[in-house]
């Protein structure tokens, strides 16, 4: 199994994430899928990899699911951030941005709890 964060698919700031994979229904030939890209802010990617492979495995799973629906049940809109959202993944917390125009969600950072909102 190839490690997905040292191919240069993954390299550069603003790479879209692979399409989602299982748990997916099939798609009718005439109904479109409007998924957001997801891209990650270099800093973010960085807090990503610290994680350990149990964790980034989930926090990455829940970020796949931004693709689809960028405000999941539980998002909270970050107070004093214009368009700045965060989901909880355990003990951890991704913030991110939407641009529902672009169909982007930008991954801002991957934090422990304590220190998500500094």
């Amino acid at each position: 199994m190839t490690d997905p964060w040292h191919t240069s698919e993954w390299q550069s700031q603003g790479d879209p994430l692979p399409a989602c994979s299982g748990g997916s229904r099939p798609v009718a030939d005439d109904e479109q899928m409007h998924e957001h890209s997801v891209v990650f802010a270099r800093s973010a990617r960085r807090e990503l990899e610290r994680l350990g492979e149990p964790r980034i495995s989930r926090v990455l799973g829940r970020i796949e699911v931004l693709a689809l629906t960028p405000r999941p049940e539980g998002y909270r809109k970050i107070q004093g951030a214009s368009n700045c959202r965060r989901i909880r993944v355990g003990d951890y917390r991704v913030l991110y941005a939407v641009d529902d125009t672009q169909r982007i969600v930008d991954i801002i950072a991957v934090r422990h709890r304590s220190d998500a909102y500094r």
